[in-house]
């Protein structure tokens, strides 16, 4: 009977409210989408030296959490619908 409920507990369908984890990942992200953006252009205005590749850098940041975002927006929406 114990293991049954412990399985249950680790295994079994979660609430409703553990799809807004989804929701708040979404949402660092696109803060730091919006950070990395206002870093490309606080780098253009002041001709950083040596700054070339540190904007690479910032590109790749932004893609990389642009998709982290996606995906997060994508996981949110399935789980609510999937949790009716």
């Amino acid at each position: 009977m114990y293991k049954m409920n412990l399985e249950q507990k680790l295994f079994g369908p979660i609430s409703k409210k553990y799809c807004y984890y989804f929701n708040i990942m979404s949402m660092l992200a696109f803060i730091i989408i919006i950070c990395g953006i206002l870093s490309i252009i606080y780098m253009l205005m002041t001709n950083m030296k040596n700054s070339q590749m540190s904007i690479i850098h910032l590109v790749i940041l932004i893609v990389t959490y642009s998709m982290v975002y996606l995906q997060n927006r994508l996981l949110y929406d399935m789980c609510l619908n999937t949790l009716k």
